[in-house]
């Protein structure tokens, strides 16, 4: 079970996988997009090959008693869920043993947004958590973890490495699954996470190495943003001394423009203005005739 590209890195894992038989996928309905309302599919459906042997389901709702004969008439030994995007209720998790790989190294980040998190927070390593599923969200015991470094990847790129080491830990933990010793969470080292909004992309010049940070955590959505509409698309944190105006133009060249802060400044190299293409700092500055002394917007 499971619906965006992380869970369709798995999926293809256990399609190729020997002595796995994939006896079913479930993912959400197709979504209705674009003015003539055309339907897109999951990743996850888009990842099973024509010859899929198995059943796929897509209920609407969770609680449809007609979903629950279905899954119950597959009779797993096991259901697998990532990131698929709903809370299970009891009725389905008593079909069979249910297990989730949670891109988090629990009880850290619990929720809808763990690598986000774990990039807002600057953390240095991350990771993935086999879970056994109960009616709580991501608080059930779990049975093996991955860790994974971070480095100076962004959203993007975390969300492929951590999709790659969720399908390498289920493949290796199935085989003993029944074996593997569960781990209580600690409840006083548990912490939550919510779903992103796009208001979270909103900034202001007060603190660079914050605005950095969302960039990368917020790469897929929502980008990050200022009140003018500009998104910063590329930007790293710049030592600075000195008493200088929130978003006062420190200093421009080709390598980008620097930027004061409240907390540090900030060397902006790459923008977007709103309804137009990515441009270097520089030419954005150019265009707008902005200098130093400026406010940037």
């Amino acid at each position: 079970m499971g619906t965006p590209e992380y869970a369709a890195v798995i999926l293809r894992a256990l399609l190729q996988a020997p002595n796995i038989e994939v006896v079913g996928v479930c993912t959400q309905p197709d979504k209705v997009r674009g003015r003539r309302a055309d339907k897109t599919p999951s990743p996850v459906k888009r990842a099973l090959p024509p010859d899929f042997a198995g059943v796929l389901l897509q209920p609407t709702h969770l609680r449809d008693d007609t979903f629950a004969q279905s899954l119950r008439a597959l009779a797993p030994q096991c259901i697998i869920v990532a990131a698929y995007g709903k809370i299970l209720p009891q009725e389905l998790l008593d079909i069979a043993p249910s297990y989730n790989l949670h891109a988090s190294l629990l009880p850290r980040y619990r929720g809808a947004s763990p690598i986000q998190q774990a990039l807002l927070a600057g953390d240095c390593m991350t990771g993935v958590s086999l879970m056994r599923m109960n009616a709580q969200m991501d608080c059930g015991q779990w049975v093996a973890q991955s860790v994974v470094r971070i480095g100076e990847q962004d959203a993007c790129a975390l969300f492929e490495t951590l999709s790659h080491a969720a399908a390498s830990l289920l493949l290796d933990s199935l085989p003993r699954l029944m074996h593997l010793r569960p781990i209580e969470q600690l409840q006083s080292d548990a912490s939550s996470c919510q779903k992103i909004a796009k208001t979270d992309g909103l900034v202001s010049f007060t603190d660079a190495a914050e605005i950095v940070r969302k960039i990368r955590a917020y790469a897929l959505f929502p980008g990050v943003f200022l009140e003018s509409g500009l998104k910063l698309k590329r930007a790293k944190v710049v030592e600075l001394r000195g008493d200088c105006a929130c978003g006062e133009i420190l200093s421009v060249s080709k390598d980008g423009v620097v930027v004061g802060c409240a907390r540090g400044a900030l060397l902006v190299q790459t923008v977007q203005p709103p309804s137009k293409n990515e441009m270097s700092a520089f030419a954005y500055l150019n265009g707008k005739r902005l200098q130093c002394g400026d406010c940037f917007f």
